[in-house]
């Protein structure tokens, strides 16, 4: 009996590491197999009217009062067709009523990730910006390879081991619209999220 548990336990473990949603509000009818975010020589390109489809098969009523940003992790088969994968909403209309999951995936084919002459499956986020009736979308590109702020490179101005020093409060920023701050005391291991 224990070992059926143990399995099951690992098994579960196992598969849960595949998931690979970016954010916390998933969508369950995309088949997820492998993918690579926002991967190739040749990134994933949207459709050019991509704006017009979505506003076009959003609930026109919801479209209308919603206001914010909703960020979507879309996944582009290698055959170009999208799948709404995962959101964050910060908006005052659920995902749900705006209809955003069938705008989505009854987008016109995009042109798919390509490496060494390949077609890929790959995840690309979409900055959804909603003002009542009007939209606007936007890519967000992640670069692993080019990108500067994926590690810490800079140079303190302040040396030495005074700790009067030293600033108490860092502010980290995750992404353009969430920044974190950090509130240190020195000479404890003690970190507070504000």
């Amino acid at each position: 009996m224990n070992k059926i548990i143990r399995f099951l336990i690992i098994f579960t473990t196992i598969s849960n590491l595949n998931a690979q949603h970016l954010y916390k509000e998933k969508f369950d009818n995309c088949i997820i197999e492998a993918f690579c975010l926002d991967c190739g020589t040749t990134k994933a390109a949207p459709p050019s009217t991509i704006n017009e489809e979505i506003e076009s098969m959003l609930n026109k009523s919801q479209f209308q009062k919603a206001v914010g940003i909703i960020r979507a992790q879309v996944l582009i088969y290698d055959s170009g067709k999208a799948c709404l994968l995962s959101v964050d909403n910060a908006t005052n209309v659920s995902t749900k009523k705006l209809g955003l999951q069938k705008a989505i995936n009854n987008l016109s084919n995009w042109t798919p990730a390509i490496t060494k002459d390949k077609k890929e499956t790959s995840s690309v986020t979409l900055i959804l910006e909603f003002n009542r009736g009007n939209l606007q979308t936007k890519r967000w590109i992640f670069d692993a390879k080019n990108a500067t702020n994926m590690s810490s490179t800079a140079v303190s101005k302040v040396r030495g081991t005074d700790s009067s020093r030293l600033p108490y409060t860092w502010t980290l920023y995750l992404d353009l619209i969430h920044p974190i701050q950090f509130r240190i005391t020195l000479g404890y291991d003690q970190r507070h999220c504000r």
